[in-house]
């Protein structure tokens, strides 16, 4: 019994591997007829493009699940790495095989260094917007938060009761299908945060990091706005 599902596994693994080598390759060539076309294009420019190719031609899975689109997440890494390839462009964007639109939400009271960082992590995503809710004291970041485009700034000077309370408030600024909340004090890799977009567009009604151990069990924790979940990094 054992050997058999042994070669399962071995068989499926065998089958990833040619379908991500299929999507290198067809990155390569996309990449390639780009940079031919763009000779003097840009990494931005590059990067909008392969994540509207990337859109289309995963398109027609719009019904597959979670795990189905996990795996073309996956094997939009493969395509990136193609596209990278065949035009010679350091294009860092993860391509998400997302139906609905995204933005991100995150409070920011802590270093301009730390905002920067968690930015960086961010635009590496198709977000329609990235809501930063300054806290009090925060107004020298807004300088830093204008150099990029697709960042809204919205501020109180009476600042909020906390976190929660401001991303809350933030949320209600983007009409996305799927909002994700950051930290705005903490980098999380955007490979990690891609995976919980991908979770949310496949019909997830919220997509959680493991906080039991930092906060106590979720029913325990108060009325608190569902954020509270969401704010770290997780494993995935």
């Amino acid at each position: 019994m054992r050997g058999s599902n042994d070669r399962r596994v071995a068989a499926a693994t065998k089958a990833t591997g040619k379908a991500a080598e299929y999507w290198r390759r067809e990155g390569a060539v996309d990449g390639a007829a780009w940079r031919s076309a763009h000779p003097a294009g840009t990494v931005r420019a590059l990067s909008d493009y392969a994540q509207r190719a990337w859109a289309d031609k995963v398109s027609r899975q719009a019904a597959a699940g979670s795990a189905d689109r996990l795996r073309l997440y996956r094997y939009g890494a493969a395509y990136a790495a193609g596209i990278r390839q065949g035009s010679g462009m350091q294009m860092h964007d993860e391509l998400l095989p997302l139906q609905g639109s995204a933005s991100a939400v995150l409070y920011a009271d802590g270093s301009t260094a730390s905002l920067q960082a968690v930015l960086a992590e961010l635009e590496r995503l198709p977000l329609r917007e990235i809501v930063v809710v300054l806290g009090a004291n925060a107004e020298p970041m807004l300088k830093t938060l204008l150099s990029h485009p697709r960042v809204v700034v919205f501020h109180s000077p009476d600042g909020y009761k906390s976190p929660h309370a401001a991303r809350a408030a933030g949320a209600k600024l983007t009409g996305a299908d799927s909002v994700l909340f950051a930290d705005g004090a903490k980098p999380c890799p955007a490979r990690l945060l891609g995976a919980m977009l991908v979770r949310a567009d496949a019909g997830t009604d919220a997509v959680l990091c493991d906080r039991t151990t930092q906060e106590g069990a979720f029913d325990r924790r108060g009325r608190r706005f569902l954020a509270a979940g969401i704010s770290q990094c997780f494993s995935w």
